[in-house]
């Protein structure tokens, strides 16, 4: 049994359950692993090829021109370089005169150049379109990644083909039109090549084929060990790349690290993560050693008898020095071409695994509406849940079951509850972000998918927990638009209601003041509660229909909480409006609060209902003012003691 199944088994407890459990995961994953493994490419050579067949043509037709126009000049290219030393040989032997063998030499020389230079030319303008292709499918995949459903992010699967695909755009070769061309050529010079030796003897032809085919298989089985091994080798890279990189580079990493000494632990792990990588390292070296070896001894074998028949019949008389030139030459270059034909196949084949997983990635397609979608509604909205239940990805447990309930349009509403209740999970079951595992979300009556995703995506503002920066000015951060589409006035108005106009005004630039330090050493670096502010300005500027505030003053003091509180009916004005909050103080000003726990609606109502109920809402409001009170008293008796 494998050392680290029997370690982690020593670390535990000495509990059957324990026990049971840590092996029953162990079986789970090594059987992932043999899964992952034996996995086939959706899709084939033959269709990877007509794929990019299409879409070179779609963003160059010049590449494609290029592809084509490269197979007779290398065939004409190989065919001087055979013929050129048996001319010229030939013309020695004849006994020509010393002008006829020079103007040869020169036209044919002259020939080879023209050629050259017009072949290099081609695939230098290959090589850039090749660029061309590669960016494209690069922002394609990007495209796909920023585009993709939000819920989509959860699921294993997902994210299993999106690190394939981030592995195929490293790995893939873009010029499958240039690699299909070289593969004709070397086709039509195997014909070529191969007709004339196998007018000298068909043992020397019959010799290279079966050597290069066995030299074809044993490479082809390289191919697929390394590609059956590469699953587990991304596992490794992406734990030693975020421990190397993230955690010990990024600077929100910094703190835990050094108050919680965790430099011996992360030096392990990084240690474990680099063994991992190198024993796969090893395995797929090993293959390729073996791989190497055979055909070193196939190819030594197959030339030496080829030579050996050739140089007998020259010995023989059977053939003069010139055509001895010719065959010896043919046959150099034969195996030559056939190798390439093979080794073109195995690398398109290998070639199109990636494209494969980068294709499949592309595939991926949500449960959301992107055509046309039914009109969304203009102004304040209802939303209805009905039999919502939803459950994490690996989770145990439903975080909602079976939850029911409207918010009228224009209504304001609070949802209340502790850590984990699912408030946050709601919200974002509102917004599209996740999608219920059971039941359906009403919009104004309709279920939510019959929206175009956009479109119904644009009838929210949302103030989040978790936010997005980018590298731009603080308008543009608000706006997300161009400088020159922004509404300064607007920004101003919604920077006034958020409480941060004073402080951009501050600013050298202002409006245009660059954010993120990381990228602009002059950037402004907001503290915690002056983020809160600018993410409420944000929601504020996109003026939707509904106003999503997930514990927006969590990192605010109590007087600038106070004076949010004394605003949010100008903020929110006649939009729908849901409030989030730990603080119970700050639902007063809601019409109605939802109080979330056992993963159900427990209690509804407004404050003075649900305090009259005596129930779990009272129960928690009393908890909270007591703690004030007390710590009211203890900071006046803290000052008597002063």
């Amino acid at each position: 049994m494998p050392r680290r199944y029997l370690k982690g088994i020593a670390m535990m407890k000495k509990n059957s359950t324990d026990k049971q459990k840590y092996k029953e995961e162990y079986l789970k994953r090594k059987k992932e692993r043999k899964e992952e493994r034996s996995r086939k490419p959706k899709y084939g050579m033959l269709s990877g090829m007509k794929w990019m067949w299409l879409y070179t043509l779609r963003e160059s037709k010049l590449m494609a021109v290029c592809a084509i126009a490269v197979i007779p000049l290398a065939l004409v290219l190989y065919a001087l370089g055979l013929y050129t030393p048996s001319i010229i040989l030939d013309k020695l032997q004849t006994g020509g005169s010393f002008n006829t063998v020079a103007l040869v030499i020169v036209g044919l020389l002259a020939a080879h150049l023209i050629f050259r230079v017009i072949k290099d030319f081609i695939d230098l303008t290959r090589e850039k379109m090749n660029h061309r292709i590669q960016w494209r499918m690069r922002l394609d995949m990007s495209d796909k990644v920023t585009d993709m459903d939000n819920y989509l992010w959860l699921d294993d699967q997902t994210n299993k083909k999106l690190h394939r695909a981030d592995h195929a755009m490293y790995n893939t070769n873009t010029t499958f039109l240039h690699e299909i061309a070289n593969m004709i050529v070397n086709v039509l010079c195997f014909f070529l090549f191969g007709s004339l030796v196998a007018t000298l003897d068909l043992w020397i032809l019959a010799l290279i084929v079966v050597g290069v085919i066995i030299n074809f298989v044993m490479e082809k089985w390289r191919q697929e060990r390394v590609f059956a091994l590469q699953p587990e080798l991304d596992v490794y890279e992406k734990k030693h790349n975020y421990l190397t990189y993230n955690v010990t580079s990024e600077y929100q990493h910094g703190k835990d690290v050094r108050v919680y000494s965790l430099v011996t632990l992360i030096e392990k792990l990084v240690r474990d993560a680099a063994n991992g990588r190198k024993r796969i390292y090893i395995r797929t070296s090993l293959a390729t050693t073996v791989v190497n070896y055979v055909s070193n001894t196939v190819v030594a074998l197959r030339d030496g008898l080829a030579y050996y028949i050739l140089i007998q019949k020259a010995l023989s008389g059977d053939i003069d020095a010139a055509t001895f030139v010719l065959y010896f030459s043919a046959i150099s270059q034969l195996s030559g071409f056939l190798n390439g034909i093979l080794n073109q196949i195995a690398g398109l084949r290998d070639q199109s695994m990636y494209l494969s997983d980068y294709r499949e990635f592309l595939d991926i397609h949500g449960k959301w509406n992107r055509g046309k979608g039914a009109p969304i509604p203009k102004g304040a909205f209802s939303v209805e849940f009905r039999n919502v239940s939803y459950t994490y990805p690996k989770g145990e447990k439903k975080v909602l079951d079976n939850v029911s309930f409207k918010i009228n349009a224009g209504e304001k509403i609070s949802l209340v509850g502790v850590n984990g209740a699912g408030k946050t999970t709601l919200t974002k079951l509102m917004c599209g972000l996740l999608l219920p595992d059971e039941g359906e979300i009403l919009i104004n009556g309709r279920n939510m998918l019959e929206y175009n995703r956009d479109e119904f995506y644009s009838l929210f503002s949302l103030v989040p927990q978790d936010y997005t920066l980018v590298p731009l000015t603080v308008a543009e951060n608000i706006t997300f638009c161009s400088r020159s589409e922004a509404d300064d006035g607007r920004i101003w108005e919604c920077l006034e209601l958020a409480g941060l106009s004073e402080k951009v005004k501050g600013l050298p630039k202002g409006l245009d003041q660059p954010m993120m330090k990381r990228f602009d050493e002059d950037a402004v670096e907001f503290s915690g509660g002056e983020t809160q502010r600018f993410l409420l300005a944000r929601a504020l500027y996109r003026n939707s229909p509904m106003l999503i505030l997930d514990e927006p003053t969590a990192a605010l003091d109590p007087i600038a909480e106070d004076e949010i509180y004394k605003k949010f009916d100008s903020l929110s004005g006649g939009k729908t409006a849901v409030f989030i909050s730990h603080r119970l103080a700050s639902t007063r000003f809601c019409d109605r609060i939802y109080l979330l726990d056992g993963a159900s609606v427990a209690e509804t109502g407004t404050h003075e209902e649900l305090m009259k109920l005596g129930k779990k809402y009272a129960e928690m409001f009393e908890v909270q003012s007591r703690y004030y009170k007390e710590t009211g008293t203890a900071k006046e008796g803290g000052e008597e003691i002063a």
